[in-house]
């Protein structure tokens, strides 16, 4: 009993070590938290203090319904909440914000649910672009997969999405570089590191299947495109119409080809929805225009938009090529049918829809008809 009261009085003494020396005349040095849990006011740092809970509910969190909490370290209280269940390897865009709560990903002790500086899968995951189309592109993570920041810094978990991307509307490509297919997966603006490869697969078409195409990416649609983070050799080769790689890297991938062409001006060049960039062989700079015409040169021809799925088809002056116009036009038939069928115009870039309308008619093909050479 007596040495049960001693710890006792010693932890009291303790526990008021504060109060002793405050009545001394000695300095006490002390660790202020801005940020006071317990004000009722969620502040920096915190997910919530006592009712503020920054407007969170369960369904914000990514659960499917329940009662959200705060506890008394000013964090989120979820233990009322209802959890998803999601299929691992059918995983939609819509379900993205919901993987911490379902349990297919998991975050640091100490982190947050809405800030954390890197979030890991706890198995294979497989993530489509799109809820309801068959052609969807997909992204496979490995299981410890680790998802952080490039720069280190936290970031919410509920930022990650995935889409597919018309390629009309990707800009700052490397001259004579076009772009047959594109997706997103990561945080849009934001580059994201991966401690494994990730596995992607972009629809692109049957008509290149065999054709080896190169891979790159960014962390906007409009600048800084890049093979950095995209897995040596960088490049696909195309397979009942998939291009498949993989990468350490995100967020926006495209899948590219060259267009350039060797070829001998003609007057009508002019004439043409092209630009060029010529570097004659001819040595003689003061051969009059006849001569020039007719020297052999190095053509780059910035095809236009209507003909990039059809590069293969055309002649030396960017026209189709009337040996080629049945197979131009099985093609174009054949897309038709697929987008038709599975109702795709408005969800990705397709090869029928030559005028990028957004959908797959007749003008479309009034237009392709309209570059047979003539």
């Amino acid at each position: 009993m007596r040495r049960c009261l001693f710890v006792i009085t010693i932890a009291y003494l303790f526990f008021f070590e504060g109060i002793i020396h405050a009545s001394s005349s000695q300095t006490i040095t002390s660790s202020i938290k801005l940020s006071v849990c317990g004000n009722d006011v969620s502040e920096h740092g915190e997910d919530c203090d006592n009712e503020d809970l920054r407007g969170n509910q369960c369904l914000t969190l990514g659960y499917t319904g329940g009662h959200l909490s705060c506890d008394i370290n000013c964090s989120f209280r979820v233990s009322s909440c209802q959890s998803p269940t999601i299929t691992a390897n059918e995983i939609a865009p819509s379900e993205l914000k919901s993987l911490l709560p379902a349990g297919l990903m998991a975050i640091p002790p100490t982190a947050s649910i809405i800030s954390t500086p890197s979030i890991t899968t706890t198995q294979q995951l497989t993530i489509y672009t799109a809820d309801n189309i068959d052609r969807k592109g997909s992204v496979v993570l490995p299981n410890q997969l680790v998802i952080a920041k490039i720069d280190g810094t936290d970031f919410d978990p509920r930022d990650l999405t995935t889409s597919d991307v018309l390629v009309g509307d990707i800009s700052g490509l490397e001259d004579g570089k076009v772009a047959y297919g594109a997706l997103q997966f990561g945080i849009t603006g934001t580059s994201l590191e991966f401690s494994q490869a990730i596995t992607i697969k972009i629809f692109v078409g049957a008509t290149l299947d065999g054709k080896t195409l190169s891979v790159v990416r960014s962390s906007n649609l409009s600048t800084g495109w890049t093979q950095e983070g995209i897995v040596t050799p960088s490049t696909c080769v195309v397979s009942g119409g998939w291009c498949s790689f993989q990468a350490i890297n995100a967020s926006y991938y495209a899948v590219l080809d060259a267009v350039t062409l060797t070829a001998t001006p003609t007057s009508n060049l002019a004439t043409t929805n092209t630009s060029t960039t010529v570097n004659s062989n001819s040595s003689n700079t003061s051969a009059n225009t006849s001569e020039s015409m007719t020297a052999i040169s190095r053509i780059t021809l910035n095809i236009p938009a209507a003909l990039r799925y059809f590069t293969n088809f055309l002649n030396d002056n960017g026209k189709i090529k009337l040996d080629d116009l049945y197979n131009v036009v099985k093609n174009w038939v054949i897309d038709w049918r697929d987008a038709s069928l599975i109702k795709m115009e408005l969800s990705k870039s397709r090869k029928c829809d030559v005028n990028q309308d957004n959908i797959c008619d007749i003008r479309d093909l009034s237009v392709l008809l309209f570059y047979i050479e003539r």
